[in-house]
């Protein structure tokens, strides 16, 4: 028995990057399955994919305001396994589980043990009560693990560095744009305090940017050969300065933790680099600027909307540092962890994360082969359970939708409910969300509105059922202007 057990020690460590892809699987795929269908990003990046998938163009018919590549990739996983929410939750557990896997390569990379790094990656998976999983398949996250990945090549070193990571900064900046500037302003930051001579830095930078921009000219050229260039820019330029402007939300306690982090990785860092009595090698010293250097611009990702979401997103390169940081001193003290007790908490860990994943695909698969479950595999919201009355509520809306002479417009964030059965498209007013409206904004869309001809727009019945993001100006203006012929579910109509 205890040959047995000792094989297998040796051969997981010999396998250990499949054998940690593995827990991470099965500790995260119940979890994403078991979810219901919310009016939310994930319903809302959905239906641009889905869009996509019947024919429609981003930015043309999708009012998307990030880089593209998340819904491109999301449209060739459609065309490949389906389209629908079972297919959405795969890309999902594919994007977490790379994004997981890099994390635990960047842990051992920088000098910690398999198993401490397997039990940093779990606490984090479970962090936030799976905040950062929850958010389903999204271009932050995307974003986030092509960062986590570009880290590891920096600090891997690499031949071709320099190219490989002009590479990676596109890639970045083409799933959010945003987030690639971060990267960049790490990855010159990174260039400036490197121990490299001036002119190896200048030219590693140099190339770094050139690269980028190179493909970056080929992405702007195919967008001006589709005729797409102008509402490309419209939605993910142009329009930022409305989203920041009124999407502003803020969590104080997530600030106060945001600030907290970044301040002690600094202090520390400073002190770690300063202090010659302390015994922290070049190496060390050397990995410890080029986390801060990344790890820093990226707490910006939460602005301005400052939820759970976006604050694990924007600090979860800071909460690596931060372990790196107790890795470092822990050693420095010389303190010794007892191998029983690293086993045991390892061992705990795996078991609490794959049971809950385990329970939770339990309660998914049963509720998907329920003789009353409601989507066959076709349907487009297959794999995703919705409760009862809410589906009542899309079948009645859909119908008088495909039974009407008239275009019918649901001008509410919930449209995607609505408008993915019908696979239809009304362009920026199937998502009226203030920041998602391109540079004319609200005004732009009362525009759009006012040249309706033969249409019914719904809008809600009560105020306070519309959300933060939602326009209020539009909203009144609906109703000062048109007129009222009838009501359906939670929606009055106007033409």
């Amino acid at each position: 028995m205890e040959k047995t057990i000792l094989k297998a020690k040796e051969v997981i460590k010999r396998h250990d990057n499949i054998f940690a892809i593995i827990l991470i699987f099965l500790s995260i795929f119940g979890i994403t399955l078991n979810v219901l269908i919310e009016s939310s990003d994930e319903l809302w990046n959905f239906q641009n994919i889905y869009k996509m998938y019947n024919g429609f163009q981003i930015y043309k018919d999708a009012n998307v305001i990030v880089t593209p590549l998340f819904f491109i990739i999301g449209e060739v996983l459609f065309k490949v396994l389906g389209a629908n929410f079972l297919t959405f939750r795969i890309y999902n557990i594919i994007i977490m589980m790379m994004l997981y896997f890099f994390t635990y390569l960047l842990l051992k990379k920088l000098g910690m043990c398999k198993k401490i790094s397997i039990i940093a990656t779990l606490i984090l998976i479970i962090f936030k009560n799976y905040g950062i999983l929850l958010c389903q398949a999204n271009y932050n996250t995307m974003a986030l693990m092509f960062y986590i990945l570009g880290v590891f090549c920096y600090i891997k070193k690499y031949k071709y560095g320099p190219i490989l990571q002009g590479i990676i900064l596109f890639v970045i900046f083409s799933t959010k744009q945003n987030i690639g500037v971060f990267y960049a302003i790490g990855l010159v930051t990174c260039g400036i305090l490197s121990k490299y001579d001036l002119k190896y830095r200048i030219k590693k930078i140099i190339i770094e940017i050139l690269i980028f921009l190179m493909i970056l000219v080929t992405l702007l050229l195919l967008f001006y050969i589709n005729g797409n260039l102008y509402n490309f820019l419209d939605y993910t330029i142009l329009g930022i300065s409305e989203f920041a402007n009124e999407n502003i939300f803020i969590n104080i306690s997530n600030i106060i933790l945001a600030i907290f982090f970044i301040c002690i990785n600094l202090i520390i860092t400073i002190i770690f680099i300063k202090n010659e009595k302390l015994n922290i090698n070049n190496e060390e010293k050397e990995q410890l600027i080029i986390l801060n250097c990344f790890a820093v611009p990226m707490v910006l990702t939460m602005i301005p909307i400052l939820n759970d979401a976006h604050f694990f997103i924007g600090i979860y390169l800071s909460l690596i540092l931060f372990i790196y940081i107790i890795k470092i001193i822990i050693g420095e003290i010389n303190f010794k962890i007892n191998k029983k007790v690293i086993d045991a908490v390892l061992i705990v860990l795996s078991l609490f994360a794959c049971i809950f994943s385990i329970t939770s695909f339990y309660f998914w698969i049963n509720s998907i082969n329920n003789e009353e479950y409601s989507f066959k595999k076709e349907n487009p919201f297959y794999g995703g359970i919705i409760n009862d009355e809410l589906i009542k509520k899309i079948n009645n809306v859909v119908e008088y939708i495909e039974n009407n002479s008239h275009n019918v417009i649901v001008l509410s964030n919930k449209a995607a409910f609505y408008m993915i059965p019908t696979r239809r498209s009304n362009g920026v007013m199937d998502l009226p969300l203030k920041g998602n409206l391109g540079k004319e904004g609200e005004k732009g869309l009362i525009e759009k509105i006012k040249k309706l001809e033969n249409t019914y727009i719904l809008i809600e019945k009560e105020e306070k059922d519309i959300i933060w993001q939602e326009s209020e100006k539009v909203r009144k203006y609906i109703i000062k202007n048109k007129e009222k012929v009838g009501e359906i579910e939670e929606f009055y109509i106007y033409k």
